[in-house]
């Protein structure tokens, strides 16, 4: 059953044996009717400093119950939250903001000046918590990134604020599932994976700052199922002392993703061989999600290096620096796009067009030639991809001219099928808003469905 995001928790305190708990940050515990309570407080507080629906709110809020409390808040007001680092610097965060436009910053820096702001410490005193019949976001989320063009972007998901109930969650998420998000809450990842746990009535344990062996204590306190790191994360992990290490119980996960950067093969051997290859999958993709690759423990083994299969979602061409489609044996750019339409639906407004800074481009080439991103595996059949960490990087406008045997250096950019995954990518040079935005109330009965 298709529902509003800014309803998931008032569907699930009605669901849920009383005070059954949705989120958990240290000895700070959330349950679902707190939740609900405290996000229409909150959603009331915010519409009485002007958020309107179709607006943007910033939410510059560590990891806590809290931040939690202002995102549903901010989706029973019909707006799209963008969330932000709390300690991000003055200039960045006036760059960012300026992009925007929001109609309330929530959090953040004193200095960042915005016109219309609550602190952090902000508890909404005298209003109700009462329920909130409102209007269903047209976007669910803005992300904000520098990675492919060095400057500060919004990045607006198309989706709108709706979640289906009886949908299977993705990347292998059980169903009321208890998921540790050891991330901050201000990239995209954790953001995503966090709410979609909770959006599939899960119990979400979230760390105020990753500790390594704070995670494997709350891994086996928890009974978590499914975590997401980064190498970063799993690095520090591994380099516990092993008795550390082995004193905690961690049978009851099913799930270890990473994503987000190059993994050590070093790395994914030892924790593959300590928790099995069954549990550990990669993901790799874009906040502008063109497209993504997965794959899992036991099919790296098969294909070391690689980050998986092209996702069904989308239709793989291999394409020269001349646009013509090329056999995967030469250095060609590749190009992933919908499958059910020729042209790719993503708005880029970025400083560079080149194809080594846009959106969706994996395309920095070391000068010594070797491919630092992403390769395409010329012998595989379907064709897999096989990513590396760079040492020092040249970016090109063009990939060498000699072919390599193995692998062939590529430039990645992909694009979702559906249209209501679309994104549109505003940077720091472009002052336009969306075009298309209609009434928010609209969504109750009608969104995207092709």
């Amino acid at each position: 059953m298709l529902i509003a995001m800014a309803d998931v928790p008032r569907w699930y305190a009605e669901r849920k044996p009383k005070d059954t708990i949705a989120i958990v940050h240290g000895t700070d515990t959330l349950t679902w009717e707190q939740l609900e309570c405290g996000a229409n407080r909150r959603a009331r507080a915010f519409a009485a400093k002007g958020v309107k629906p179709g607006d943007f709110v910033a939410i510059g809020l560590p990891n806590g119950n809290g931040f939690f409390e202002t995102s549903f808040a901010v989706w029973k007001c019909g707006a799209t939250p963008t969330s932000l680092s709390w300690r991000l610097p003055r200039g960045e965060a006036a760059a960012v903001l300026d992009i925007l436009k929001p109609s309330l910053v929530v959090g953040g820096e004193a200095d960042w000046n915005a016109p219309v702001s609550l602190p952090v410490n902000f508890v909404p005193d005298g209003f109700s918590g009462e329920p909130i019949a409102a209007p269903i976001a047209r976007y669910w989320k803005a992300m904000t990134s520098g990675g492919s063009t060095g400057r500060p972007k919004v990045i607006l998901d198309h989706q709108p604020a709706v979640t289906d109930t009886a949908a299977e969650p993705p990347l292998g998420i059980p169903r009321e599932a208890s998921l540790l998000n050891p991330g901050p809450l201000y990239h995209n990842a954790p953001f995503i994976l966090s709410h979609f746990a909770l959006f599939a009535g899960g119990r979400l344990t979230g760390m105020v700052k990753f500790d390594a062996e704070e995670t494997l204590r709350l891994i086996e306190a928890q009974r978590v199922q499914w975590v997401n790191f980064v190498p970063t994360m799993m690095h520090r992990i591994w380099s516990l002392p092993e008795s550390v290490r082995n004193a905690h119980d961690l049978s009851s996960l099913k799930v270890v993703f990473h994503m987000a950067a190059p993994m050590p093969p070093w790395l994914k051997e030892k924790w593959i061989a300590w928790l099995g290859p069954e549990k550990i999958y990669e993901l790799y993709g874009g906040t502008e999600r063109q497209g993504r690759c997965v794959i899992s423990g036991v099919e790296w083994l098969q294909h070391r290096g690689s980050v998986g299969k092209i996702d069904e979602t989308c239709k793989l061409r291999i394409l020269d620096a001349d646009g013509r489609d090329v056999a995967p044996v030469r250095a060609a750019r590749y190009s992933s796009c919908p499958m059910t339409a020729p042209a790719v639906p993503i708005t880029i407004s970025a400083p560079s067009r080149s194809a080594a800074r846009m959106a969706g481009s994996r395309s920095a080439i070391l000068a010594d030639s070797m491919p630092t991103v992403i390769f395409i595996w010329a012998i595989a059949s379907p064709i897999w991809c096989c990513a590396a960490a760079p040492t020092s990087i040249q970016p090109r406008s063009k990939p060498p001219s000699r072919p390599i045997p193995t692998c062939a250096p590529v430039w990645w950019s992909a694009c979702p099928t559906r249209s209501s995954a679309n994104v549109c990518t505003r940077s720091s040079n472009s002052t336009q808003r969306p075009t298309h935005r209609p009434s928010p109330t609209a969504w109750r009965t009608s969104w995207p469905t092709g």
